[in-house]
């Protein structure tokens, strides 16, 4: 290992092969492995997600579904624990989508995608965190507004997977077998 400095830069640490090339810093190698690293986990990150939100629509019919076949068969009044049990599954998954959003995000950062794939992924988690509220708070034509925006958050997350799965991004994903599940 040898040592270059430039002058008015700092000292940094090269790496040289045997005849005495550079490869670069230790912080420039790491940067880039972790965009390396970012870059080839986006797209299945994407598509989780993708896949969780379908599964989250399922989820929330059921819940409808099971309340209104309850209250319809037997006359019994929602309770909180009904609607828990209900509902519950589509509340608990919303909530590891949302973490799932915040790791989407942090690969578009980390990655260096392009501008517009950023603002993307933030405009869902916006969405995503709008939505949450409109769920419990005031009356029911504001709280109609949740599904709606949950298909806005489905479109943004569409264009997302089908952005990562194409290659036109800046990221290149890494297909290990060498074919998109998307294309």
């Amino acid at each position: 290992m040898t040592t270059h400095r430039q002058a008015g830069q700092p000292e940094h640490r090269r790496h040289a092969d045997s005849s005495g090339q550079t490869d670069g810093t230790t912080a420039e190698r790491t940067a880039s492995g972790t965009t390396a690293l970012a870059r080839a986990v986006y797209p299945y990150l994407v598509l989780i997600f993708l896949t969780g939100l379908v599964v989250e629509f399922f989820l929330a019919g059921l819940g409808v579904f099971d309340t209104q076949h309850d209250a319809t068969a037997s006359g019994t009044t929602l309770t909180k624990a009904r609607f828990d049990q209900y509902f519950g599954p589509h509340l608990v998954l919303g909530d590891v989508l949302f973490l799932v959003s915040l790791a989407v995000i942090a690969a578009t950062m980390l990655g260096r995608m392009s501008r517009r794939t950023r603002l993307v992924a933030l405009g869902v988690l916006a969405l995503l965190i709008v939505q949450a509220g409109l769920a419990f708070a005031g009356p029911a034509g504001v709280r109609a507004l949740h599904p709606l925006l949950a298909l806005f958050v489905l479109a943004g997350t569409a264009y997302l997977a089908a952005d990562a799965w194409s290659g036109t991004n800046t990221a290149k994903p890494f297909h290990p077998l060498g074919w998109s599940p998307l294309a």
